[in-house]
């Protein structure tokens, strides 16, 4: 899991590859990465390079609930990364830390 603590100025990350755990300030972050020219995928996270594998991790926003308006998994350590990369995604956008050019946007799921 990517994300093992969210906080008001920073998070907490394990790199998926070599388990190293380190501290990302919020302010080195952006919701929505661009995937092609003019082209932004507002619901994905760019994480920075881990300092010791150099492995690159991205996170994606789904949306908040499942159709039947329950969790996949109620209490299971994936709902709650799911929920940590919402909540982060969501603090982005409120302190307007988002990729906005003019570019299109390709995906925009629900809060």
């Amino acid at each position: 899991m990517p994300i093992v603590e969210l906080r008001d100025q920073d998070l907490e990350q394990q790199c998926a590859v070599c388990g190293a755990t380190r501290s990302v300030p919020l302010a080195e972050l952006s919701a929505g990465v661009e995937i092609a020219p003019e082209m932004i995928d507002p619901s994905v996270i760019a994480l920075p390079t881990c300092a010791r594998c150099s492995a690159r991790e991205f996170l994606v926003r789904t949306p908040g609930q499942e159709a039947n308006g329950k969790g996949t998994g109620e209490g299971l350590p994936s709902d709650r990364h799911r929920q940590l990369v919402r909540d982060l995604h969501a603090t982005l956008i409120r302190v307007q830390r988002h990729l906005r050019s003019g570019a299109t946007e390709i995906h925009n799921p629900s809060p």
